[in-house]
């Protein structure tokens, strides 16, 4: 029988012996998806993040992305820069050869993440006017809803973590008792470090891997 998002529920208030209202569950439910998509970066997805304009080099960023792990403008790889890179760009200080260019987060004034890209795009320039911003990234669920089963994104066998940590949550939060809460967390976070040892054995490949550096790639 297929896993619902309707039959979660059941398990949290049947494990938990919860009379939690449904809402209540789903919250937990939902926090817990959404953390332990944050934590794995396993949730991953295509996005159209805009198009390039001429003398833009910010651009807004879909809500709820983890972590980039490819960018192209127009079909183009464009590499994970520093966010010093615009400033040294702006002074004629960075070479870069062959095709494409460097993005990095740059939040504006209100917090609102973007993502700028250099060169900045121009008419005839190395990046052009009207291309794709297209990203591959970790990202974040949508909320969880009964009849909407298609926001379960986890992997099935990782739904007994799921109820683990909603069980936990609502423990402390709603029947507020740590002590009983103990041992579904410890499940909860257990689960998490497999499920992050998963994903990144399934996504390694067998192939040579790229060293990850603090303040360059990492």
């Amino acid at each position: 029988m297929a896993d619902t998002v309707a039959t979660l529920v059941e398990d949290v208030k049947e494990i938990g012996g919860f009379d939690a209202p449904e809402s209540e569950v789903l919250k937990s439910l939902t926090r817990c998806q959404r953390q332990m998509c944050a934590r794995t970066r396993c949730y991953r997805k295509k996005l159209n993040v805009g198009t390039t304009a001429a003398g833009v080099q910010e651009y807004a960023l879909p809500a709820g992305v983890t972590e980039i792990f490819e960018l192209q403008v127009g079909g183009v790889v464009f590499g994970a820069g520093r966010h010093q890179d615009l400033a040294e760009g702006a002074q004629g200080w960075i070479w870069l050869g062959g095709e494409g260019g460097v993005f990095t987060r740059d939040d504006d004034t209100t917090g609102a993440t973007k993502i700028a890209l250099f060169p900045i795009p121009t008419s005839g320039g190395a990046t052009t006017v009207g291309a794709e911003i297209a990203a591959f990234a970790a990202v974040q669920p949508a909320d969880l809803a009964v009849g909407v089963d298609s926001t379960i994104v986890i992997p099935a066998n990782f739904l007994d973590t799921l109820t683990a940590g909603a069980v936990s949550r609502l423990m402390r939060r709603f029947e507020g008792r740590p002590d009983l809460a103990a041992d579904f967390q410890q499940e909860y976070a257990d689960g998490i470090a497999e499920l992050r040892q998963q994903t990144d054995k399934l996504m390694r490949g067998t192939g040579p891997a790229q060293i990850r550096v603090v303040g360059y790639n990492a």
